[in-house]
């Protein structure tokens, strides 16, 4: 399994955005046929409702890290600020 989460890691980061997301679909999806037999329903059905818990969680880490980037900039642009307004204020 870390395997595949591995290839996935990489494939990720070389992908931005929601193209990198619908890439990986197919390649993982295309993993996990292989992984389980034609026959084993229990398995395919298990691997499906991982693979749906993937996809999701990336996308949750998706909005979180562009959340963490909003944040970052006002945090910037508030020191920028507080620092601009000491300067002017003390002279």
């Amino acid at each position: 399994m870390s395997r595949i989460f591995g290839q996935c890691g990489g494939r990720s980061r070389g992908h931005g955005g929601h193209g990198g997301l619908l890439a990986e679909r197919g390649g993982l999806g295309s993993v996990l046929r292989d992984l389980v037999k034609p026959g084993d329903e229990n398995l395919r059905e298990m691997n499906k409702k991982l693979q749906n818990m993937l996809e999701e969680q990336l996308t949750k880490n998706m909005h979180l890290q562009k959340d963490l980037e909003l944040l970052s900039q006002e945090l910037v642009r508030l020191s920028k600020e507080n620092a601009d307004g000491g300067a002017a204020g003390s002279g």
